[in-house]
């Protein structure tokens, strides 16, 4: 594969305290990776942006973070980045993200035993296939209403949507 369509940034020359917190912040937790925003970091704002509503949707808010952790490793999955397919959430690592079931979390036939997980991750298929009808978004958002609160719902499709657009653009960037 030819190398990133966008060069990262050599960390040392960034003078910015915000967006060095940020890049010690990825080294800390993972998910994303420093690469990931010293190749943001041509654009400072935007990386320290993105990088305050991805902890808020990934590692904040009210659902589970091991949930919103397979999901964004099951988007990842479903759009071919191994990339962001490989990493693993530090926190949810610490806190017993089984691996076996990483791996195999994309999968159409993969039924997790917790059912909110599973709804999770059935909502993540939905919203990252682009070939999706009507039913299926129904039957997606009705499995969502019986265990999870609307709140949670809101929480879960901004996720699926930062962690969808953060994919594709990584893909597109072939950040290594």
């Amino acid at each position: 594969m030819a190398g990133s369509r966008i060069p990262t940034l050599n960390r040392e020359s960034i003078e910015d305290a915000e967006l060095q917190a940020v890049f010690e912040y990825a080294d800390k937790y993972s998910t994303p990776k420093a690469a990931w925003y010293l190749t943001m970091a041509h654009n400072p704002e935007i990386a320290k942006a993105y990088a305050e509503f991805w902890n808020l949707t990934h590692r904040g808010g009210i659902v589970e973070h091991n949930i919103k952790e397979l999901m964004r490793i099951a988007i990842a999955q479903i759009l071919d980045c191994d990339f962001c397919a490989d990493q693993r959430s530090i926190l949810a690592v610490e806190t017993g993200l089984d691996e076996e079931v990483a791996t195999v979390c994309s999968l159409p036939s993969f039924d997790h035993p917790d059912e909110r997980t599973r709804t999770a991750l059935r909502y993540a298929r939905v919203l990252a296939l682009d070939d999706v009808d009507e039913e299926s978004f129904d039957q997606a958002y009705n499995g969502l209403r019986n265990v999870f609160s609307h709140a949670e719902i809101i929480e879960l499709g901004c996720f699926a949507a930062i962690a969808i657009g953060g994919v594709k653009l990584s893909r597109s960037l072939r950040i290594e």
